[in-house]
Order: C-alpha cells, then sequence, then structure tokens
C-alpha cells in the first residue's frame, strides 16, 4: 500500500502539468508556443536534462520533452526569451536541435 500511495504522489503532480505543457491555450498572456525537434534523446533522463536546463532560463514558462517522438513542447515570453537561445541551450547538452516551429 505504501509503494502504490508513493506512485500516487509522484505521478499525479506529473500528470497534472501535461496538458499545459501540451494542447489547449497558452498558459499565460502574451506567451507563445514552440515545438523544438530534438535528436539524441534516448531515455527519461535526456527529458529530464533538457526540460531542467529549459526552466531554468527566464522568460521559459513550461517544457515538456518525449524522447519517443523527438520533441520539445516550450511555452515562454518572446520579449524575454528566443527560440535560438532554447536551441543553443539544447545544443550545449550534446543534443541537436534539427528545426523547430510555432505550436503548442
Amino acid at each position: 500500500m505504501t509503494r502504490v500511495f508513493a506512485a500516487l504522489l509522484l505521478l499525479v503532480p506529473m500528470t497534472l502539468a501535461l496538458p499545459a505543457c501540451k494542447g489547449g491555450a497558452d498558459p499565460v498572456p502574451g506567451s507563445m508556443g514552440l515545438v523544438l525537434e530534438v535528436e539524441g534523446m534516448t531515455c527519461g533522463s535526456c527529458e529530464a536534462g533538457i526540460t531542467g536546463t529549459l526552466l531554468g532560463m527566464d522568460g521559459v514558462i513550461s517544457a515538456r520533452a518525449s524522447h519517443t517522438e523527438a520533441k520539445v513542447w516550450v511555452s515562454y515570453d518572446p520579449a524575454k526569451v528566443t527560440p535560438e537561445a532554447m536551441q543553443a541551450a539544447i545544443d550545449k547538452l550534446g543534443y541537436e536541435t534539427t528545426g523547430w516551429s510555432w505550436g503548442s
């Protein structure tokens, strides 16, 4: 029972956060959505590293990476951060951003 409860404590907050990252309206007025195509992610640790790096950037509101889709969804404030800056941060981690498109 304790393991089930511990798993729920970890999974429920993550599940609640996902819809705001992919699809739906922008969470903050004036924010923009971006989908980055990223090669080289192979696991959840890759996803966590990219997500953490992006969330540490001033102006990034939310980020979600998927190694299976080779994509990263970002909501950001264009007055504070650019797509090029986000690409550079991901590339610096050792991954390769191969493109991006506007979207959520």
